[in-house]
């Protein structure tokens, strides 16, 4: 009897002892709750329908498919987290892992990068062809040495768009007493040169700015007439077709070395596929906010649009030896430019005279 009762006793253990060992190997198949993916906080200054957000979400497509949805984005429109000039600074402290920095809020600070801003061009992609190749040749380096530059791009050609009641100047004369929002340093010295008074204000504010009276008119990009719905208070362009808007891709350092090494691949690979994806949206968006509001348009005598690169030299040439002596590898950068757009699209972006 005793013996029975120690064979079942043990036969019953050495069931248990199977039950354990399926029990946990069942376990370690289904394997521990999946991990939460790296949400990488993307901040924005602009509004949720800003020309760069096809090529953020081409970026976010690429991070999950590269990762298996172990690093993703999420955007923050419209300064939620922080103010348009302060978006260099949101990466930089890590506010965001990453943000969108349009050049021409802080001037001089990223003197390379804002060469563009006096450049004539047909077109955002061609421009931003032009300063992708400076950034991967190292030019770009030392103005963003404590952040991760992920791509930089360009606005399209910028016009004089004017405050409704405004009689519009058609030519570089009449702009003579006006006062116009300027996007850069390169827009302050041709709007000064012309007699009109430049003011350096953020886009997220110029709206309120025309509507009351504070500026005149406002040198940008036609897309804004819908992007920052401007066609409710401007509805007459001066084509200009000169000088643009830069932008740049931020990513704070630590979170980069944090990413994944695939996540880093992606990123890297394919950053000129970003920057031409955002600059032809702009070329895109100013084609169809024209054809969407339908402004009156003049343009610009030719012996003006001739003038504009004469007005501008002086400006190129102080500019260029102003960041030099301030050991910027400017005048080789503007020379790489300039021969690049003079190569690839027969265009003289300005006078080059150092």
């Amino acid at each position: 009897m005793n013996g029975r009762t120690r064979s079942r006793q043990i036969s019953l253990l050495i069931m248990v002892g199977f039950m354990c060992v399926f029990f946990f190997a069942s376990m370690q198949s289904v394997g521990a709750a999946p991990e939460a993916p790296m949400v990488l906080s993307f901040s924005s200054w602009g509004t949720d329908k800003e020309p760069a957000i096809p090529a953020w979400l081409q970026m976010d497509k690429d991070l999950q498919e590269a990762t298996k949805g172990k690093v993703k984005l999420k955007i923050y429109h419209g300064e939620t987290l922080g103010k348009a000039k302060e978006h260099y600074e949101i990466a930089l402290k890590g506010i965001a892992d990453m943000a969108y920095l349009n050049i021409s809020f802080t001037p001089g600070r990223f003197p390379i990068t804002d060469l563009v801003t006096f450049s004539y061009a047909s077109s955002a992609e061609a421009m931003t062809e032009g300063l992708m190749e400076l950034m991967k040749k190292g030019y770009l380096n030392k103005e963003y040495a404590n952040v991760k530059l992920l791509y930089v791009f360009t606005g399209g050609p910028c016009h004089l768009m004017w405050r409704k009641g405004t009689k519009p100047a058609t030519s570089l004369v009449e702009l003579k007493g006006m006062k116009i929002r300027i996007p850069g340093m390169a827009a302050r010295d041709l709007i000064t040169t012309a007699g009109a008074t430049p003011v350096s204000i953020p886009m997220p504010e110029v709206y309120t700015a025309l509507e009351r009276g504070v500026i005149d008119g406002v040198f940008s990009t036609a897309e804004v007439l819908d992007t920052f719905r401007l066609a409710h208070v401007s509805n007459e362009i001066t084509k200009v077709n000169f000088l643009t808007f830069a932008f740049a891709t931020l990513m704070n350092k630590n979170t980069w070395e944090k990413l994944p090494k695939e996540a880093k691949d992606v990123l890297e690979r394919n950053r000129a596929k970003y920057a031409l994806m955002a600059s032809s949206q702009h070329d895109r968006d100013d084609v169809k906010a024209i054809e969407n509001n339908k402004p009156k348009i003049y343009n610009l005598p030719a012996s003006d649009t001739k003038r504009l690169k004469e007005i501008l030299a002086p400006s190129v040439k102080a500019y260029i030896e102003k960041y030099e002596a301030a050991g910027y590898p400017m005048k080789k950068a503007a020379k790489d430019y300039y021969m690049f757009m003079k190569q690839k699209y027969g265009e003289e972006p300005f006078i080059l005279d150092f």
